[in-house]
């Protein structure tokens, strides 16, 4: 930690600036530099089935990402499966 803060509370989102990681915070990339990352392995790798096909998958789940902020925060959606998600992750 930074200075021996405590940690602050939420997330900060970041463009992958390397000054960022001592944060004393989580730390998330930002949808939009990771998608302008992701389409440029495409140009970097041309002839790449690969990286083609990874592009493919991942550049639309990046641009459905980014719209999730616009909508509705529905709690009683969220909160079942949230709990559903712990429960599971404490199960054997």
């Amino acid at each position: 930690m930074l200075l021996r803060q405590k940690p602050l509370p939420g997330v900060l989102v970041v463009d992958r600036y390397a000054g960022y990681n001592k944060a004393p915070c989580s730390i998330q990339y930002c949808y939009a530099h990771l998608l302008r990352e992701v389409e440029d392995l495409e140009k970097d790798f041309p002839d790449s089935d690969e990286v083609k096909i990874f592009v493919s998958v991942m550049a639309p789940l990046l641009s459905s990402a980014m719209k999730l902020r616009t909508q509705p925060f529905r709690t009683r959606t969220f909160i079942p499966w949230r709990l559903k998600s712990r429960t599971k992750s404490l199960l054997p």
